[in-house]
Parts: structure tokens; sequence; C-alpha cells
């Protein structure tokens, strides 16, 4: 009997708990009435509202968190799954599914690719002179010497984006290279308690994924750079002599939700950036439940995605979005090919593991030998 209670009281409980859930809908049915599509889905909102009760055992009401008219047609919304279901004979309707934590992901792809600094598509293209890319990540970290905008021109005149402020981040610190930054924070302040606080509320990494990943793609080439004294050289991004504009919309390991990331991506197409490069994904989710490879039919903007092999088996691939171009990771089967003063040759898996969690504003270093990471103080590009 007591077990019975028990199990009645989980499931009450359960009913009143409210989601975020991400509604994909046809834009093309939207009654003549509403004026936009905002103003559709808020009337859609207000009908779920309405039919409420406070027999319902819901302190708060369903409400709108994000819409969502580039990248994908849609809305984003805090919903009781009996909401949920009633939303479904809404005009229009196409799909939902509740929203989910994305994983973030790193690689190297020059290799892969076969990229030919002598020859070939990559001297061909200018290096990716004023095309602007897209970075859909934890932020930038601007005064990064990968972002100066020595000998670049100016802003191409179809750019429509613009540099957020925020905290210990102001429209200054964009500039011909780093021309966009914005952040995107609604779905986490939704699934947190009244009172949570988000640290660094404004585009600035403090994760330092981000500004590893947008230098990798389209960082300034910045001489002196080593591997703590080893291979000395000059370091360069993917397209050196393209734009960067930031879109942060990951906030923390238990912050990281589909729905923000999709904001990121709908504000990135609505900037008119010609390419979105985005190092995340979600496991084992069927395609038509990936918000990402959904958004990735975009017009007008090519995605980068990525295949990730997943841990601890190199042999299961656990994202692969054939939407968009994929970059690829070989954590397990490849290795760095070179030697650091005759030692032996470096695991890949090892080193990327190590040295992505060593980026960032919190300088860190890792001893070659031992793989032990310690602070440290340098510059990060």
């Amino acid at each position: 009997m007591l077990i019975y209670i028990f199990l009645l009281i989980i499931q009450a409980s359960g009913e009143r708990t409210r989601s975020t859930y991400i509604i994909h809908v046809d834009k093309y049915a939207m009654p003549k009435v509403y004026a936009t599509h905002e103003n559709w889905y808020s009337s859609i909102l207000d009908s779920l509202k309405e039919a409420a009760t406070p027999s319902d055992g819901f302190q708060s009401t369903p409400r709108l968190i994000y819409t969502y008219d580039h990248a994908l047609h849609g809305f984003s919304a805090v919903l009781s799954p009996q909401e949920l279901e009633n939303s479904r004979e809404s005009p229009g309707f196409v799909s939902a599914y509740c929203d989910r934590a994305v994983t973030l992901d790193t690689t190297r792809t020059f290799e892969f690719v076969k990229l030919n600094p002598i020859s070939g598509l990559w001297p061909a293209s200018d290096f990716g002179e004023d095309i602007i890319v897209g970075v859909i990540d934890t932020g930038v970290w601007p005064q990064s010497a990968s972002f100066k905008d020595h000998g670049m021109t100016i802003i191409p005149g179809r750019w429509k984006g613009r540099c957020e402020e925020g905290q210990d981040f102001n429209t200054s610190m964009c500039n011909r290279k780093l021309i966009g930054a914005r952040y995107f924070n609604k779905d986490v302040m939704a699934a947190n308690p009244a009172g949570f606080k988000i640290g660094m509320k404004s585009a600035r990494d403090t994760a330092g994924h981000g500004t590893h990943t947008s230098s990798t793609v389209a960082g300034q080439y910045v001489d002196g750079v080593s591997y703590f004294g080893y291979a000395k050289g000059i370091a360069g991004g993917a397209a050196p002599q393209a734009r960067v504009a930031m879109y942060k919309v990951l906030w923390g390991d238990e912050s990281r939700y589909a729905s923000d990331v999709l904001a990121g991506m709908d504000q990135a197409v609505a900037d008119a950036v010609d390419v979105i490069s985005i190092s995340m994904g979600f496991d084992y989710v069927p395609l038509y439940e990936d918000p990402i490879a959904i958004a990735s039919f975009a017009e007008g903007c090519a995605s980068f995605g990525f295949i990730r092999e997943s841990r601890p088996s190199s042999w299961v691939v656990t994202q692969w979005d054939p939407m968009g171009l994929d970059y690829r990771s070989r954590y397990y089967r490849s290795f760095i090919r070179r030697k650091f003063n005759s030692r032996k040759w470096v695991d890949h898996q090892r080193m990327d593991h190590v040295s992505w969690k060593c980026f960032g504003p919190r300088l860190t270093s890792c001893v070659l030998q031992d793989f032990v990471c310690l602070q440290f103080i340098g510059t990060v590009v």
C-alpha cells in the first residue's frame, strides 16, 4: 500500500511539471488574421493558457521562449504534456519534441579534406576573403590575437548582424574581423529555478571551446605560436581572411539546451552569414528530431557539422548529419604525424582530450610527458 501511494505521488508530481518543447510549424498555414508568425504563435499559447485551470495543479502558465523564422519555422515553449497534446490540434502543426541537451565536440579537418596551402581550392578561395562565418558555441574571447583585424577591409555591406553589449563585453571589442557577437539564454533561464544567475551574461567565452573553434575555422595568422615550446611557427585558421560572428548559446556543463542553439542558428541566418560552423550535437537522436539537422536545411547558408565516434568505442558513430558538410574526427584511430624532439609519436586522442581543456582565459598547460594539467600564464590564439 505504501509503495502504491508513493507511486501515485510521483505520478501526480510529474503531471504538474512543465518542460520546454520545440514545435515545428508550417509557416504557410498562418491564418490571415495574424500580421506576423510571432503573433500567431503567441495566440496559440494564449489559447492554451485559457484552457488551463487552477485544478490542474500548476503554479505557472504556458509561456513562449523563442520564435524561429529563418533556419526553421516554429517556436519553443514551456508546456505540460497535456498542453503539448492540445497544441497538436493547432493549424499548421508539423511535429514536436522535448528540448534536449547538446554535447560539445572538436576536431581537426585540414588533413582529412586534403587542403593544400600552395594550390587548389584553399588558395583559390583567397583563404575565405570576406566570407562571413557564424559560429554557434560558448562565446568568444575577443582579446585573442586570432581576432585582430589588421589587414582586413571594410565589413561587407550584406552583413545585418550586430555586436551585443553585455557583462565584460562592449561593442568596441568587435572589429573588422570579429564583426558580430550575440548571446541567447532564454531557455537556460526557463529551465532553472527563480533566482538562478548565469555567469558572464554576454558573448564572452569563459569555457574556451568557442574561442578554440572560431579561431580554428577563421583565426587570423599569429606569429610565434608553439605547443609549449614545440613546433614553433605561425598559426592560422582554415579561412584567415574570413569574418567571424559569434553566437553564444551554451552556458556551462548543465546549461546546454537545443532551444538556445536553434535561436543562435536562426539569428545567424537572419544576419546573412555565409557559413554556420557548429561543433556540437545530440547523441543517438533520430534526424527528424535533431534540431541542428533540421535547421541545416536553411536556405542561403552552408552548415558545417561533424561526425563523432562515441567513447569508449571508436567503431560507433554517435553523430552524423547528412544535411550539412561534415567535419570528421578520428579520436582513436589517427595520430599526429609529427615528432617532438625525437619523442614518441603522440596519440591524437590523448592530445586532443587534454589540449582542448587547456584553452580559454583560465590559462592552463599540459606537461607533454604525462599529460598532467598545471596552471600556466601564456597567450590563447
